[in-house]
């Protein structure tokens, strides 16, 4: 049964009228989470740690070529990212930045039901200058970018690239987001990242747009011909898996989505 025709058979678990009208539902097979009745996460009752939505693959491909120890997460949401990345690795340091006191409290008790250790903070409580450069080997994902903002996200991301690590990676998930503000943004990321190799997606049948900066360093992993080559059954070079957390068959899976991006545009 398609996820849409699920959600339309949950029942209400949880409203706030006060907090953008947060609410989270269920049905038999899964729990959701929504604003103003858009849904934003839908975690999977029997898999938690599944993701559910195809922009979350998306944005996840970067695991094809590292292995991060430290990932920093923009806007927690049902925490969809923080339970798949920990169900592949528990040992790593998950941090996630969420202002709203609501989500955090929907999170902890309807969407955690395996307490995944995660370090929940509100941006006001750090220096971003001061977490970017305390953390090594390191995976950030921008996920609350919106286009009615008043460009705070837009500079806030200008900001985060201009202190991005050389050996560390950036994810982007644009959401409804105009063509003119992804081409300059797509320029702007890309000249203030002279060390990072710039890869997007557009995400079938949804409005998402996932952006990479990965290191140029990568080019001498897998990540190089993992552009430019197919992939042919039953081939494949097997000591790449070790850069990765994912298991074989999900690797090969992920390598050709990853093959359908625009790898470099601007070059």
């Amino acid at each position: 049964m398609q996820l849409n025709r699920h959600v339309n058979q949950g029942s209400l678990l949880y409203f706030d009228q006060l907090n953008e009208r947060l609410s989270v539902s269920q049905n038999e097979h899964f729990r959701w989470l929504a604003f103003d009745n858009v849904i934003q996460s839908i975690m999977s009752r029997r898999q938690p740690e599944k993701l559910t939505l195809p922009h979350h693959v998306f944005l996840m491909l970067p695991l094809l070529f590292f292995k991060p120890n430290n990932v920093l997460e923009f806007g927690l949401g049902g925490g969809n990212l923080a339970r798949f990345i920990l169900s592949l690795n528990s040992e790593i340091n998950f941090t996630s930045i969420e202002r709203s006191s609501a989500v955090v409290n929907a999170f902890e008790k309807y969407f955690n039901p395996e307490n995944i250790d995660i370090k929940i903070i509100s941006d006001e409580e750090i220096s971003l200058r001061k977490k970017l450069q305390k953390m090594a080997n390191q995976w950030l994902i921008y996920d609350i970018y919106r286009d009615n903002d008043d460009h705070h996200s837009y500079q806030q991301l200008i900001k985060i690239t201009q202190q991005l690590k050389k050996s560390s990676c950036l994810s982007i998930n644009l959401v409804n987001v105009c063509e003119h503000t992804i081409n300059q943004l797509l320029v702007d990321l890309q000249n203030h990242s002279s060390h990072h190799q710039l890869s997007y997606f557009n995400v079938p049948h949804y409005q998402n747009m996932i952006v990479h900066l990965l290191p140029t360093s990568f080019a001498a992993t897998p990540m190089s011909a993992a552009i430019s080559t197919p992939i042919k059954d039953n081939t494949y070079d097997s000591s790449t898996i070790e850069n990765s957390y994912l298991a074989t068959r999900l690797y090969r899976k992920w390598l050709s989505f990853w093959q359908h991006g625009r790898h470099n545009p601007l070059y």
